[in-house]
């Protein structure tokens, strides 16, 4: 059983830059008597498709407990407040996007049209050779840091788009079979926090994962990074049905959050 990969490729504004400039060479064709942009990615269409998230700040995920519209198709009621101090205001998405390679303009557009300082995606379905991808996924200003799965693997991937402005350090991965993840460290004005974003396959036979493992693995995880006294903020898609309270793998997830000193915001 392969581990997931600890190889994490972090592009900065000049590579993308030149990223971008070549993608835009290679992806001209013509039309007749017209150039026209050719959309690059495994099904790529040059059609807007709405994409289902939410996006709040990180200081303050909800002003209240009051009922809320749904948004994008996003029950926003989901919410719940979190107790803050004085953060610094970081405005903060994630995505499960299902393959970026489809979607990447239209996802470069959310970002900009939301004003977002980091953007979380998992299962970006992303190899380290999709450099054309990336140049149209990241906008101007922006770097992305992300942690490929392997070239022998289908699926998963996970990334964080940030402003170039925000000072994101890297932090050394370690290597689970049970899920994948990217730690890095944002320090904002005068604030640090270890920002985290994990992504677990569901089990199955092919892959032979199990729950157990997984709370284990996760487990020793926490243990390690909370060990730093850091303020820590982790998001993802961890596939537990944390909307059934009654769900057994959903409780035991919560109860080792609980023994950790960790609260689940989003249910």
């Amino acid at each position: 059983m392969e581990h997931f990969s600890k190889f994490i490729i972090h592009y900065k504004r000049n590579n993308i830059a030149g990223l971008r400039e070549r993608s835009r060479e290679r992806d001209l064709r013509f039309n007749d008597t017209c150039i026209t942009p050719v959309y690059r990615g495994c099904r790529g269409s040059g059609h807007k498709y709405p994409i289902p998230t939410v996006s709040t700040p990180f200081h303050h995920i909800a002003s209240d407990n009051s009922h809320r519209p749904r948004q994008n198709g996003c029950n926003l009621d989901n919410l719940t407040v979190v107790p803050t101090s004085n953060h610094p205001k970081l405005n903060v998405g994630l995505l499960n996007a299902r393959s970026v390679c489809n979607k990447a303009t239209t996802l470069n557009e959310y970002i900009t049209d939301n004003n977002l300082d980091v953007f979380a995606l998992t299962e970006t379905w992303l190899k380290s050779a999709d450099q054309t991808v990336i140049a149209e996924l990241v906008p101007s200003g922006y770097s992305i840091q992300q942690s490929p799965r392997p070239s022998s693997s289908r699926g998963g991937g996970v990334a964080v788009i940030h402003r170039d402005s925000i000072n994101v350090s890297s932090s050394e991965c370690q290597s689970f079979r049970s899920f994948e993840y990217i730690e890095r460290k944002i320090t904002s004005r005068s604030s640090s926090y270890i920002f985290v974003v994990v992504y677990r396959p569901p089990p199955s036979t092919r892959n032979s994962l199990t729950v157990p493992l997984f709370l284990e693995e996760f487990g020793k995880y926490l243990e390690s990074v909370l060990i730093t006294r850091s303020k820590i903020l982790i998001c993802g898609d961890f596939n537990f049905h944390l909307d059934n309270p009654s769900h057994k793998d959903a409780q035991n997830f919560q109860s080792l959050l609980s023994s950790t000193g960790l609260k689940q915001h989003v249910t």
